[in-house]
Parts: C-alpha cells; sequence; structure tokens
C-alpha cells in the first residue's frame, strides 16, 4: 500500500490535525477497506453513466439496455454501499482518534472543508484583489491561503444543519 499526501494537505493543517488525517488513512489500510472500495468506487462510476446521463434519440439497443439496467440495479447498490462506505468512515475516524484523538481529527475535518470551500467559492476574487493591490504574489502563500480561508469560513454562512440530540428519556 502507498498513502500519498499532496503538499497544500499539509500546509493547511496543524501537526495533530495531519497526524490524524494520517491516521485515517492508515486506518483504512489497516481495515483492509481499499480491496472492496475501490471496487465499489468503479462500479459506482461506470454504471453511473447510464443512470444520470441524458438519453439521446441515436442511443443503439445496447445502450437503452445498459441504462434500463443501470435504473434498476443502481440505486440499491448505491444505498448498500453506502452503509458499507459510511462504516468504512467509521472505523477509519476511529483509528484516527485513537492516534491523535478526536479533537484533531474533527479540527482537521473541519479545517480541509474550510480550505475546499475557500478555493471553490473565494480563491478568485482573493487572488484578483491581491493582484490589484500588488503584482507580487505573497510572500508566504500558504500563510496567506490559511489566513483567506479561515476569514471566508468565518464570514460564510454555515450551511449545515444543526445537529440535533436525542430527547431526554
Amino acid at each position: 500500500r502507498t498513502l500519498l499526501l499532496g503538499i497544500p494537505l499539509l500546509h493547511v493543517l496543524n501537526e495533530a490535525q495531519a497526524s490524524a488525517v494520517i491516521g485515517h488513512e492508515l486506518g483504512h489500510f489497516s481495515k483492509r477497506h481499499g480491496r472492496m472500495g475501490h471496487w465499489v468506487y468503479r462500479v459506482r462510476l461506470a454504471w453511473s453513466v447510464y443512470l444520470y446521463a441524458a438519453a439521446h434519440d441515436d442511443e443503439d439497443s445496447i445502450d437503452r439496455m445498459r441504462r434500463w439496467v443501470a435504473r434498476l440495479f443502481l440505486p440499491g447498490f448505491i444505498h448498500r454501499s453506502s452503509v458499507w462506505s459510511k462504516q468504512c468512515e467509521y472505523e477509519a475516524d476511529a483509528c484516527a482518534a485513537e492516534v491523535a484523538g478526536a479533537q484533531h481529527i474533527l479540527g482537521g475535518l473541519a479545517r480541509m472543508q474550510a480550505v475546499d470551500q475557500f478555493f471553490a467559492t473565494g480563491y478568485a476574487r482573493a487572488v484578483a484583489r491581491c493582484q490589484q493591490t500588488d503584482m507580487n504574489p505573497p510572500a508566504d502563500y500558504w500563510a496567506w491561503v490559511n489566513q483567506l480561508s479561515i476569514a471566508h469560513a468565518q464570514a460564510a454562512p454555515h450551511t449545515a444543519p444543526p445537529l440535533r440530540r436525542p430527547p431526554p428519556q
């Protein structure tokens, strides 16, 4: 097994969060999630083409048959495999919590989500503003990304539903 980590990931996480993320990924290795996970991913991807793509007038009978099979087979497969995938994630999270502590895996996940959201919705504007004020790139690019992604996350409305506690008994 080989675990590849991108330099950007290591720049946006602190040491404890990076340890937790690495512990999570190694948890997948130790629980042998990859064998089934790769197969599930490939099946979902291959058959999703037929389930979600629009039908065309020039389709041949084989493509129509594949689309029919996908409509029958894929929703149930996605449902069942999603349950398994979530279980794998919980097991890997438990490994990460054992290695680095639950607060660090949660902090790492929140940090990665904030940076991902910044790159998806705020990065282009931030670069444009930076270029308008100074033609030189930031002296420490990743410090700049970290600072702006934190500000972006604090300014963005929270779209996740609030966690609900079970009713008291």
